[in-house]
């Protein structure tokens, strides 16, 4: 990276590129706009093996450089909005993994002894979404403490909130202007109210196949950055790729180097 200007305090020489996500980038900026604009556009996700193929880069690269672009998203740089959620909020719960049954020796040997169906070895999210707006926050374990902790934080108390019959969400009742559920073991999808849960139940299909059509595995060391770009995507669904590109240019003013992305 050419370096055109030099600090008058200390000296030292820095570009333009300096707290951005292409700072000491050897990679020309003209393939990065390439990355972000086919990034920002495909709306099940974008494989770091094809974008190496794309660009005429080693996957390593192509990966660190997707992930630059996702850490812009997960550190907030794209805000959602600050204010809470209003309205008619729905949320839902789900899990991402896969099924100890379907892993190799090795792997399975790990979960031992635990539920191969179950959800023991996945990581559980929940998600809220609006007319507008989704967002989904990574959980440790989904109880209805955690449950609501994070849903008063992020949903204002005078919104309808919308949730399927799990009995963590129950206490919704007595916070929120109204609680609707919608029971879903007894074949119910819209409830008598006209409530349902379709929206943010659509949004978990759409990650879930970019998560097993295109990237096939995501760790849950790097989920959030998965999660917040498929946040981004849809939440920008109605903006043209012009727009959304230049969206992400205005804002891309934070770093990540290699050593702090693999010891996050």
């Amino acid at each position: 990276m050419k370096y055109n200007y030099k600090c008058s305090k200390c000296r030292k020489q820095f570009s333009e590129t300096k707290g951005t996500i292409f700072e000491n980038s050897a990679i020309p900026l003209q393939k990065w706009f390439v990355a972000i604009w086919l990034f920002t556009s495909h709306k099940k996700g974008y494989a770091s093996t094809q974008l190496a193929k794309d660009l005429g880069i080693t996957q390593k690269s192509a990966w660190f450089m997707l992930q630059r672009i996702r850490y812009a998203m997960e550190t907030k740089t794209f805000e959602k909005g600050g204010d809470k959620l209003d309205g008619i909020v729905q949320v839902d719960e789900t899990y991402v993994g896969g099924d100890i049954s379907k892993m190799n020796f090795k792997s399975r040997a790990r979960f031992k002894g635990k539920d191969v169906k179950g959800t023991s070895q996945k990581t559980p999210v929940v998600g809220m979404i609006t007319k507008d707006e989704v967002r989904t926050i990574k959980m440790d374990k989904v109880t209805k403490k955690a449950l609501k902790e994070v849903m008063k934080k992020e949903i204002n108390d005078g919104a309808i909130v919308v949730t399927d019959s799990f009995k963590g969400y129950k206490w919704a009742i007595d916070h929120f202007k109204k609680h609707e559920s919608v029971s879903h073991g007894t074949g119910e999808y819209v409830n008598i109210r006209g409530y349902h849960t379709n929206s943010i139940e659509g949004f978990w299909s759409i990650f879930k196949r970019g998560v097993y059509g295109i990237y096939h595995h995501v760790s849950k060391k790097h989920l959030n950055k998965y999660l917040d770009e498929f946040e981004y995507r849809y939440n920008n669904r109605h903006s043209s790729e012009f727009i959304r590109f230049e969206n992400f240019m205005s804002r891309c003013n934070v770093r990540l180097t290699y050593e702090g992305l693999i010891s996050a």
